[in-house]
């Protein structure tokens, strides 16, 4: 298995950690209101009292953990729109860099304790969440954001569609190394997507957004076989229009 391969199986696990993060945040958000707002993504989770801040507040990027060296470029055009796209809509921008995250995120594991099984490995979604909620607290404290931003690029299933595939609320055209036969797809297929979590500065989830970036993969109509795209993380139309996607709740007034 090639870099890349690699990069996409462990992003694969990346991605069922933090669901287990957000399992239990959304339970406290999901606990105090009849129902939440609903797009076209049925992972989507906004808090029904979230309103978008006020033009000029401060909203703070967090990163994610990039795992290789294509996804951490994939997280970097992320990043880059993400900037972006919050400016153009009137928010001032401040990113936290990634050691200085580290020292967060350390400093409260030694409070709240190890967030994996150390027998097993597997998530302690109770202990995860708890540091994300810490985290959002000292950062809100340190800057007085109206938002605390996590970002994270995650694998996702798209549907296929003749020669189309949909999911987070994009449809990208599927990408074929051609032969003579013109192929039309069904079922599912790999995808990636960026994830935001939206914290306020005392702690709470206050939203959970997907939006499509790019199909990992592309046909092989000669060899009638998946390959990974070589151009994969390197679109950065692909990364603008799923991280419109994703900041909507924020960008929509």
């Amino acid at each position: 298995m090639g870099n890349q391969g690699r990069e996409i199986r462990n992003m694969s696990i990346a991605t069922s950690l933090r669901r287990s993060l957000v399992a239990s945040l959304a339970m406290a958000l999901l606990a105090g209101c009849a129902s939440v707002e609903s797009t076209p993504t049925k992972d989507d989770l906004v808090a029904p009292d979230f309103r978008a801040p006020a033009a000029g507040a401060l909203i703070v990027l967090a990163p994610g953990a990039p795992i290789g060296a294509a996804e951490s470029a994939g997280t970097h055009l992320a990043l880059v729109q993400l900037h972006a796209q919050l400016r153009a809509a009137g928010y001032r921008v401040v990113a936290l860099d990634d050691a200085n995250f580290a020292d967060l995120w350390r400093s409260e594991i030694r409070v709240e304790g190890n967030p994996y099984d150390p027998s097993t490995g597997k998530p302690l979604p109770e202990v995860l969440a708890r540091i994300w909620v810490s985290l959002a607290r000292r950062i809100g404290e340190q800057t007085h954001c109206a938002v605390v931003l996590d970002y994270q690029l995650v694998a996702r299933s798209a549907v296929m569609s003749g020669r189309k595939a949909g999911w987070d609320g994009v449809v990208r055209d599927i990408s074929f190394e051609r032969g003579h036969e013109r192929y039309e797809m069904s079922g599912t297929a790999s995808a990636l997507s960026v994830e935001l979590l939206g914290f306020s500065p005392s702690g709470e989830l206050l939203l959970r957004q997907f939006g499509g970036t790019s199909l990992f993969y592309r046909i092989n109509t000669i060899e009638r076989r998946e390959e990974i795209r070589p151009d994969l993380f390197l679109n950065d139309a692909e990364t603008a229009d799923g991280v419109r996607v994703a900041l909507s709740p924020l960008t929509r007034r």
